[in-house]
Parts: structure tokens; sequence; C-alpha cells
């Protein structure tokens, strides 16, 4: 094999690794947020006063909003309640990285 068809086959399988690790990765967000919100429902269920917890924390974390914090907690901690953060966090911890990823979040 010549010089240029190895490196093909190397840049060609750095790609494949590489984009194989962005969806991963995504779907791990997803299925995070996906807890997340499911978690939040619960935790706001019946408690009015978690209902406009809720609704201020959506409306300043959400989008390109909570790009101005360094994480989501963050944003939870000044726009949500203390509480609301434990089940952010407990939401986010019980989902599994997928096994590709699992040195990394794991």
């Amino acid at each position: 094999m010549t010089r240029s068809k190895l490196i093909t086959i190397a840049v060609a399988m750095f790609v494949g690794v590489a984009m194989i690790f962005i969806v991963q990765v995504k779907y791990y967000t997803s299925d995070i947020d996906t807890a997340r919100e499911a978690a939040l429902a619960i935790w706001v269920e019946d408690k009015p006063e978690r209902q406009q917890q809720l609704f201020s924390f959506k409306e300043h974390c959400s989008g390109d909003d909570v790009k101005q914090y360094p994480s989501i907690y963050v944003c939870a901690q000044q726009h949500g309640a203390g509480s609301m953060l434990d089940v952010l966090q407990e939401a986010a911890d019980s989902v599994s990285p997928p096994s590709l990823l699992f040195w990394l979040f794991g």
C-alpha cells in the first residue's frame, strides 16, 4: 500500500470514530434532558410555589439564555430553588452513559 492510501484510510477511520463519538454525546445529553424534564414534572406536581420557580427556571435557563451561566445548575440556583438543583443533579446521575462514552462520563 502506498503512503497516501494509508493516510487516507487513517483519516477516514478518525473521521468515522469522531462522528460516532459526536452522535453518542448528542444522544446522551438528550437522554439527560429528558430525565430532567420528567423529574421536574414530578417535583412541581400540585405545588403552586414550585410551579412559579419552574416557570422562572425555564424562562431563564433554556435556549441561548443559559449560555450566560457556567452550568445549568448555577442557573437553577439563581432562578429556581435549592431543591430543584438536587432534582436536576439526581436526574442527570440516573442516566447511564453509552458504553463508548463510559470512560469519559462514567
